[in-house]
């Protein structure tokens, strides 16, 4: 569905966004929660590229994904650096178009297929309390999730 642009996240606002766990292949029931991040990133959240900067650098116009440096068997996926505040997913989605969220959720489908495939089970959700650059996080294990959907069955 994200891989076609269809059924993208629908995200208003400051928000932790989390999804139950994907598993058997992709034929797992789909949920997901979001939280209010108001308190923790604010909209006036400055983005700070810094900390991606080389894996933006490779970007060129389309997102990119690269394994996280404190928890290798973690996959992030970032957009672009496009000069816009993607601070967090609240403000990626308030500054960016339809075709750059499009392109964000198809590039998080094609990297979730690959650990899917891999038999992996796959644990998606955004945070951006420690990094101020929006990344969805592809993860064995739920690490960041603040709501409690990584254990609905």
């Amino acid at each position: 569905m994200w891989k076609e642009g269809r059924m993208l996240p629908e995200i208003k606002s400051s928000v932790f966004w989390e999804c139950s766990p994907a598993y058997n292949g992709g034929d797992s029931l789909f949920h997901s929660k979001i939280k209010s991040a108001a308190r923790v990133l604010p909209a006036k959240t400055p983005a700070d590229r810094n900390p991606f900067a080389m894996h933006l650098r490779r970007a060129r116009g389309v997102p990119v994904s690269f394994r996280s440096s404190s928890t290798p068997s973690t996959t992030l996926v970032i957009p672009p650096d496009s000069g816009k505040n993607f601070s967090h997913i609240g403000n990626f989605y308030k500054h960016s178009t339809l075709g750059e969220r499009k392109a964000l959720w198809r590039k998080v489908a094609i990297e979730l297929e690959k650990k899917l495939a891999r038999g992996e089970t796959v644990y998606v959700s955004t945070h951006g309390g420690g990094v101020h650059w929006v990344h969805v996080r592809l993860s064995l294990t739920p690490r960041y999730n603040v709501t409690d959907v990584a254990y609905v069955a």
